[in-house]
């Protein structure tokens, strides 16, 4: 019965989610898709799982106090479900490391011309944040702050442990990369974990096919599992804009080698990175002369610019930019609408507010 009700919710309650973003995001082969707009691309068991992702979404979306109490039962219900009729014969991966040292080739070179701006956090605080970076529109790094405000998530994450105990969550996942992409579906932190990130821990010196890539990104984990949110503390560079109870707080899960698209986004970003290593490279709004925008989500809320470029292989030379190797413990702050690009250099587990 509890099947029957998720499935009703997303499949005749399509008020809940954006109709718009919806059509959008099935012409993009968007993870993000809700399961009404797919077609018989996925099998039963897939598309099931992905409507209580919808579920988890919209009501993410609504006020405290006024999501039903049985959401949290039929996700849990699903994701039991899913995970005894898609458990593989792999075992799990205990004790392998994400890597804490960048890998010995295929890291980009960074140009001392390019460097981004790169601050302590022991010697930034908000206001100057604030007054040097933020009223300038001026991305930089901050160092040591994760470190310094005492995130368990840094030593949580060392491991793929933690995905054995919370192994039956089911999150959306993107195969391959932005430019070469295999699909997207959904699975759970357990079989993620065996099937891709454990290969990525081991193939740290070697460069991954884009058949063993894969990534779960920009995922609202913390909804999910909130027991986590224990785990980290909310910048105090993000200026009162989030909580960990109210907002978005996203998770970015992956193996060495997932690329994103060039994009930008209508919203300032803090870019935590908790575990690995991942290449950044940012265009100011001056640079989108040269950057081929194609605008989605038009007319919505969220409307975002991404661009169809390669930035390692066929951005112009003209585009100006800045870039950096973020390492364990680093916080990015990006401007509002600067274009962004990130490939993860290793195994990696970032956050953002």
């Amino acid at each position: 019965m509890a099947l029957g009700c998720v499935a009703a919710f997303a499949l005749a309650a399509p008020e809940a989610l954006d109709a718009g973003l919806d059509a959008v995001c099935a012409r993009e082969n968007d993870p993000m898709a809700s399961a009404a707009c797919r077609n018989e691309d996925w099998d039963s068991d897939v598309r099931l799982a992905r409507v209580a992702l919808d579920l988890l979404t919209a009501s993410a979306l609504l006020r405290v106090g006024k999501v039903p109490s049985w959401c949290g039962g039929i996700i849990r219900c699903v994701e039991s479900d899913f995970v005894a009729r898609t458990k593989n014969a792999l075992e799990f991966p205990f004790g392998s490391r994400i890597p804490d040292e960048l890998p010995a080739k295929d890291v980009p070179r960074v140009d001392a011309t390019r460097a981004m701006m790169v601050e302590r956090a022991a010697d930034l605080e908000p206001t100057r944040f604030y007054e040097a970076y933020v009223a300038t529109d001026t991305p930089v790094v901050i160092t040591g702050h994760l470190e310094r405000e005492g995130w368990q998530a840094l030593e949580l994450f060392k491991t793929l442990d933690i995905f054995y105990k919370y192994g039956d969550t089911i999150v959306p996942v993107e195969y391959g990369t932005a430019f070469e992409s295999h699909g997207v579906g959904v699975t759970s932190l357990s079989r993620f974990a065996q099937s891709f990130l454990a290969p990525s821990n081991d193939a740290h010196d070697g460069a991954p096919s884009s058949t063993n890539v894969a990534y779960v990104s920009q995922h609202q984990l913390f909804h999910q599992i909130p027991e986590l949110c224990e785990t980290f503390t909310v910048p105090p560079y993000a200026l009162g804009r989030v909580s960990p109870e109210t907002s978005a707080i996203n998770i970015w899960l992956g193996t060495s080698g997932t690329r994103t698209s060039l994009h930008r986004d209508p919203y300032l970003n803090l870019l935590c990175q908790v575990a690995g290593f991942k290449y950044v490279r940012v265009y100011d709004d001056a640079q989108t002369q040269y950057l081929a925008p194609d605008v989605l989500r038009a007319g919505n809320k969220n409307t975002f610019t991404r661009s169809p470029l390669d930035p390692e292989r066929s951005v112009p030379t003209a585009a100006v930019f800045v870039e950096h190797i973020l390492r364990p413990g680093d916080v990015l702050y990006i401007p509002k609408n600067h274009w962004h690009y990130v490939r993860s250099l290793t195994t990696s587990v970032s956050m953002n507010f």
